[in-house]
């Protein structure tokens, strides 16, 4: 009997990547974890599967999905059903305090809670808060009452569920880490997350024959990005529970691995690995997402003295509301800054704006300010977010004149190379002047003995605020050593007036410092002292 063509999930959306995976290269491996080999034909049957089985349970096209998984091959598999039948996907930070979990099921109202091992107990914790009836999953975990995954995923039909799903429609909510307050939910449409898969190819071309490894959190931001794109090109997915430095170096020797991907302070700790040498990395021709700064360029150039590293580096500037990367800064531009001593400063760089997509450095009245300026960055781009889930006065400031202004401070060159200078909200206020932290914290991470820092701004009776770095040394050092070797490098009024050293910085699950929480705690220790 032929098959009989349906409405199907053609949105041009995830879904429909992996399907199309399915059609034309279903044989080829898609995605590896844990030891187990899914090709994308049996990928996709997975997906198709699971969502019709969430059919089954009432999940129509706007209905919320939300989960709370560490990376596993089911957060792969819910992302691609949920797509396939116009479901909204909410990932929630796997370690998110009871807090944020009760106000983020409580302001997206799912009809699905996915939970994974591990995570079920911070549930519980909250269970009496939730108001919520929601169907409750859970990815190897028990739970009174909820559907076992895979037993869901038996259930359903093979073939692809007969869903027409908008292109306009919402795609994925995705929480800010609300370091500033209660987090944001940013709804992104599946043309939106179709362009910036897009976007990104354009720029960093891959195929079926790339191997790539993902280790960051797939709950955050960037690392579902990438996922999406590395799905639309077809290259066979890697996927690591988390960054491990000694994990990820012999995944990459042992399955040659193409492209890997490391934030800055992952970066960084894996080219300080006194180990490194030891591990095959010639088979990687791409190595994204250091987000450089001075401190990187050891780091970089370590990695070329390697007797096997031969592969380019990349650099990408992308936020939820921006909804994918909007600026870029390419291998070609590295190579010719780590070649050049003169363009050094290049590192910081997050590189040139994208291409379809237009950044501006801005003042408070939208002048667009003149290279070597500092303001706040306005975009326009096909991925930028639809607005804040249930948030229509916070959506509207984001907008204006048709421009996303994005929080960020940065600078542009006569070149067009785009310098971050920090948040808008970060911004220090100091005998009314202006000062921007990442200024300071570049040239303080110059220094041998420094291996982090953050710097933020006190309260202060005769400044308004005060400059404040926080250290986190190498070694011991003084107050006083890194006060002198600000002294003919920075403004006096950019110097920092204190230094206060610290264990470590404070994070969340993205790698980002948390300079709310780094403000009380100094602020504590004064009161305390």
């Amino acid at each position: 009997m032929s098959e009989r063509l349906g409405l199907g999930a053609a949105t041009g959306g995830v879904g429909d990547f992996v399907s199309r995976n399915a059609r034309t290269i279903g044989d080829r491996p898609a995605l590896v974890w844990q030891g187990q080999v899914l090709t994308w034909r049996q990928l996709d049957e997975r997906a198709n599967r699971l969502a019709n089985a969430l059919l089954d349970l009432g999940v129509a096209p706007g209905k919320r999905i939300a989960t709370l998984l560490d990376n596993c091959a089911a957060w792969i598999e819910i992302h691609l059903a949920a797509s396939k039948i116009g479901a909204v996907l909410v990932p929630v930070m796997p370690r998110s305090v009871s807090r944020e979990i009760v106000y983020i099921v409580e302001d997206v109202e799912p009809t699905i809670l996915v939970l994974g091992a591990g995570n079920a107990a911070a549930v519980a914790a909250v269970s009496e808060d939730l108001t919520r009836a929601m169907t409750v999953v859970t990815v190897g975990e028990t739970w009174p009452g909820a559907r076992d995954y895979e037993d869901l995923v038996t259930s359903g039909a093979p073939h692809d569920p007969d869903v027409a799903v908008d292109p306009d429609c919402i795609a994925m909510i995705k929480y800010t880490s609300g370091t500033t307050g209660q987090p944001k939910g940013c709804c992104r449409t599946h043309r939106h997350v179709t362009m910036a898969a897009l976007l990104y190819l354009m720029h960093v071309p891959h195929d079926r024959d790339d191997r790539a490894t993902i280790s960051s959190p797939l709950s955050a931001g960037f690392a579902v990005s990438l996922l999406n794109a590395f799905i639309l090109a077809g290259t066979t997915i890697h996927l690591l529970p988390k960054f491990d430095k000694m994990q990820l170096l012999e995944t990459i020797a042992r399955e040659r691995i193409t492209i890997a991907y490391a934030i800055q302070s992952t970066f960084n700790d894996l080219t300080r690995f006194p180990e490194l040498d030891s591990y095959d990395l010639g088979s990687l021709r791409l190595f994204t997402g250091t987000s450089g700064t001075q401190d990187t360029i050891a780091g970089m150039r370590r990695l070329r003295r390697h007797p096997t590293f031969r592969a380019g580096f990349l650099n990408a500037y992308g936020s939820s509301e921006a909804g994918g990367y909007i600026a870029y800064n390419t291998p070609p531009y590295y190579d010719a800054t780590l070649a050049d001593p003169a363009l050094d400063h290049r590192i910081e760089s997050i590189g040139r704006e994208a291409m379809l997509c237009r950044v501006a450095c801005v003042d408070d009245d939208l002048n667009i300010l003149l290279p070597g300026e500092v303001g706040e960055m306005a975009v326009q781009a096909p991925t930028v977010f639809s607005g804040y889930w249930n948030r229509p006065a916070e959506t509207e400031a984001v907008f204006r004149a048709g421009w996303l202004v994005t929080g960020d401070m940065a600078m542009k060159d006569a070149d067009g190379f785009l310098y971050l200078a920090g948040r808008k909200r970060d911004m220090i206020k100091t005998g009314g002047i202006n000062v921007y932290p990442a200024e300071i914290e570049l040239v303080l991470l110059a220094h041998p003995k420094v291996a982090e820092v953050a710097v933020i701004g006190l309260p202060d009776a005769k400044w308004i605020e005060k400059v404040v770095a926080c250290v986190v040394a190498r070694e011991n050092c003084s107050e006083e050593e890194l006060l002198a070797f600000c002294s003919d490098k920075l403004s006096g009024y950019k110097r920092p007036k204190a230094i206060r050293f610290i264990a470590s910085l404070p994070r969340n699950e993205t790698g980002k410092i948390v300079k709310r929480a780094l403000r009380e705690t100094i602020q504590d220790q004064g009161r305390l002292s």
